[in-house]
């Protein structure tokens, strides 16, 4: 059950208050304190239970605060089947209910809901509706119905409790025997062992004589029987008189009954089974006139959908139908086309303009248009390092003509100063500096020339290979590639088109066969589409009017039939009549009548007859017919009054006799050895059963306690296995496992962190209240296998979780809400999102 919509019109603090918009899952509302959070939840339970609230329990009635009106509400659900109902409870007390499905119509009252829920008032308040006050409140689980669900899935015992059936062991073991006990059953068997050997021995040695006392009781036997016989004649005439007494209302009721029978006159007797046969030509006849009016409304209806559908025509289609299936089994094949069409077209742009980005790039070193990529000889020769061609400023320094220059310089130098010192005049001097001049003119001039021919020669170069003489040696390698690439993408350019040109022209086609189809218009995608719903439209009401034809003429036969089915019945009723020889089923039914009356009155006298028989039986004395009522009371009230006296006498001697036939017995018992011997051994075997007892008692204590705890072990109920789980999951794991003990029925953590069990009443109040939550969605679980699930609804139960087991647990929730709906009511906190606020 899903609530989709809730609408309170009087409840508490709310007036004409909505809340839409619900959903399956975890539906969070959230508001501050009093704004009605518990107001809402507690709307849900009465809108379920009744609102009337029994005097002194302590619950808040939530008298109407504002506005209004009746007092409730009501909430629009879904079921489980899909069902859409509207729950309605208004009015005073209990409130009236009403269960109201979609289309308006009523679905029942309280037993309705009831069975619905399928759960007791208590077991929805402490389970699936619950505030954080009533979270930790370890009472619920007394509940039987709780309890049954809890525990009863585990071990098949009933009742029967494990801890009483071992003290309720101890306890029979205990009473046989116990090792320093004095009144203990074995003690007082053998205490009376010793009593019954002193009696025998006391009785064997002296009998008593009481032949006295038998001869006493033989002649009052004697009188008591006479008495008994004297007691049962005046009891059996006593009966005999009553008998008449009961018999004059019968026999006055017997004569009246047979003057009625003789003042009405006898009627003949009706054909064997008339009645029976009347209802069956009935039957019949209805059957009959019930199937041809089926039959005409059949055929009425094939009329008026042969008229809806028309005469048969041609359609141009159907004979193209070869060709729009091959379009059809083509249509993937042209929306693949139309994919890679616009596909190519991307790559052409994309190239397109990665080929103007590279021309873009090369036209400083190559000018406008950018020239084919160099052939296979410039490039071998600029990729030689030997053969490269560089300008003069980047070529490699002329080591021979330095070595030459340097040289000359020093030879001239060490002339002149040779010259200097042996003329010792400025004139050697001069030829030195002299010298000197010539040689450095002479270095000069062979770089210049040498620089011209390797400037000369890079610009030979870089015409060769179309590049502008500017194009600095440093970006020659480069302009190469990038020269290389654009031709690459220029080819590629151009294969993409080619397929684009391709992929047109048999795209062309397709249209050019598509617009030959009769009725073929606009694009072939939905015009394709179009035609094929026309034909299938044509085929449909092709085939419905042959189908019609043929049930037509199924039905023609069973319509005759059925005419001639019914004038055979009005044919039978009618001469059914004439042999009961009435006119009609009127005076049919008056006849029938008249014989039962008398039937009626001969089966009364039968029965007043036979119970005159019962009272005095089949032949009694004449004469008794002529006693009157006067004269049996008096005879009565005598047999009275002596049955009385032989009572009182007889009660006498039987209290004589028991008196002395007692003594006697008494007597007798005191002095027999043969009775006090059985006694003496009845005693010793007495004892040998309870001593085999005790054994058998302590035994089944022992195994009993080996069986609990193999069981605490291995097996637990599923419910606790379930909210184990839960509550493992709750807490990270740090209470791994959660049983419930045989020996004391209590409920056991076990700590994963130090190995220890803890009790209920040991955990914090967070980590309690989050083995509640455990507890009660393991028992919805439970409880939904075979019912409609309910929704849930939890108030501020997250309170005194730690933010990391808080996270945990509306974790769980939410996978625990898949198919089931959870109201969650909570304050809002900061940072959370958005949810559904109360006004």
């Amino acid at each position: 059950m899903i609530i989709r919509e809730i609408h309170i019109d009087n409840f508490g603090r709310f007036h004409d208050f909505h809340l839409t918009g619900l959903r399956e899952g975890v539906n969070p509302v959230t508001g501050g304190n009093e704004f009605g959070k518990t107001t809402l939840l507690e709307f849900l339970r009465r809108l379920f239970w009744g609102f009337a609230v029994r005097k002194n329990s302590g619950r808040n009635p939530y008298p109407a605060l504002e506005g209004s009106g009746l007092y409730g509400g009501r909430v629009e659900v879904t079921l489980a089947s899909g069902e859409a109902l509207t729950i309605t409870r208004q009015g005073p007390g209990d409130g009236v209910l009403r269960l109201t499905r979609a289309d308006g119509s009523e679905a029942g009252g309280e037993a309705e809901l009831a069975a619905l829920l399928n759960v007791s008032e208590n077991f929805y308040t402490n389970v699936y509706a619950v505030t954080i006050d009533e979270l930790n409140r370890l009472a619920f689980l007394s509940d039987e119905d709780i309890r049954a669900r809890l525990y009863g899935a585990g071990i098949a015992m009933g009742e029967l409790s494990l801890p009483r059936l071992g003290s309720d062991l101890d306890r029979r073991a205990d009473e046989l025997f116990l090792p320093r006990g004095r009144k203990h059953r074995l003690h007082a068997l053998q205490q009376e062992y010793d009593n019954l050997a002193g009696e025998l021995d006391a009785a064997n040695r002296s009998l008593p004589d009481y032949e006295a006392l038998q001869s006493r009781a033989a002649e009052q036997r004697k009188t008591l029987e006479e008495r008994r016989s004297d007691q049962r004649d005046a009891a059996a005439r006593l009966d005999r008189v009553e008998r008449l007494i009961r018999a004059l209302p019968v026999r006055e009721k017997l004569r009246r009954l047979e003057e009625e029978l003789a003042a009405t006159p006898p009627l003949p007797p009706a054909p064997p089974g008339a009645e029976e046969e009347l209802t069956r030509l009935r039957k019949e006849q209805e059957k009959s006139r019930t199937r041809l009016e089926l039959l005409a409304a059949r055929e009425e209806s094939f009329q008026r959908q042969a008229g809806e559908l028309g005469p048969a025509k041609d359609s141009p289609l159907l004979d193209a139908e070869p060709a729009l299936a091959a379009l059809e089994a083509k249509q993937e094949w042209m929306r693949r086309q139309n994919d890679e069409l616009r596909r190519r077209r991307e790559l052409d742009s994309a190239l397109t303009g990665r080929c103007a980005e590279l021309e873009r790039q090369l036209t400083p070193f190559t000018g406008t248009p950018v020239p084919p990529p160099p052939g296979e000889p410039l490039l071998d020769r600029w990729r030689d390092p030997a053969r490269r061609p560089l300008p003069a400023k980047e070529s490699a320094p002329d080591f021979a003509a330095a070595g030459i220059l340097a040289i000359g310089a020093a030879t001239a130098v060490a002339a002149a100063v040779a010259v200097g010192f042996a003329a010792k005049a400025p004139a050697g001097w001069a030829v030195g500096a002299g010298m000197l001049l010539f040689v450095l003119f002479g270095a000069w001039l062979h770089r210049r020339n040498r620089n011209r021919r390797l400037d000369a020669a890079f610009e030979t170069f870089l015409r060769e290979a179309g590049l502008r003489p500017e194009c600095p040696s440093g970006a020659v390698e480069t302009v190469f590639t990038r020269l290389a690439d654009l031709a690459g993408l220029r080819r590629e350019q151009e294969l993409h088109r080619e397929e684009i040109r391709r992929i047109e022209e048999e795209l062309k086609c397709f249209r050019r066969d598509y617009l030959q189809l009769p009725g073929a218009a606009g694009e072939p995608e939905s015009g394709l589409l179009r035609l094929r719903h026309e034909l299938e439209a044509e085929k449909v009401r092709r085939s419905r009017q042959t189908l019609l034809a043929e049930q037509r003429a199924r039905l023609a036969p069973e319509l005759e039939e059925a005419r001639q089915a019914a004038k055979r019945s009005e044919e039978a009723l009618t001469g059914f009549f004439a042999r009961c020889g009435v006119a009609g089923e009127a005076e049919f039914r008056t006849m029938t009548g008249q014989r039962a009356r008398r039937a009626a009155l001969e089966q009364a006298a039968s029965a007043e007859q036979k119970a005159l028989t019962l009272l005095l039986g089949e032949n009694p004395p004449a004469g008794e017919a002529a006693v009157d009522a006067e004269t049996l009371n008096a005879e009565k009230e005598a047999l009275a009054a002596r049955s009385a006296a032989l009572a009182e006498e007889i009660s006498s001697l039987e209290r004589s006799v028991g008196a002395a036939e007692q003594e006697a017995a008494r007597l007798l018992a005191a002095a027999d050895p043969a009775q006090l011997a059985n006694r003496l051994e009845g005693c010793r075997n007495t004892m040998k059963e309870n001593a085999r007892d005790y054994l058998i008692w302590r035994e089944c204590r022992r195994l009993l306690d080996r069986s609990i705890a193999r069981y605490e072990r291995e097996k637990q109920p599923e419910v606790i296995r379930r909210a184990a789980e839960l509550f493992g999951n709750f807490t990270r794991g740090r209470y791994s496992r959660v049983h419930k003990s045989l020996a004391t029925g209590e409920l056991l953590m076990t700590d994963a962190l130090t190995g220890l069990q803890k009790r209920v009443a040991e955990l914090s109040r967070g980590t309690l209240e989050e083995l509640m939550v455990a507890m009660r969605l393991a028992l919805i679980e439970y409880s939904e296998r075979e019912s409609e699930p309910l929704p849930i609804v939890f108030d501020d139960i997250c309170v005194n979780f730690d933010p990391e087991r808080r996270n945990a647990v509306l974790a769980e929730l939410e996978r625990f809400a898949k198919n089931r709906q959870i109201l969650f009511l909570a304050h809002p906190l900061p940072g959370e999102p958005e949810a559904r606020k109360l006004p």
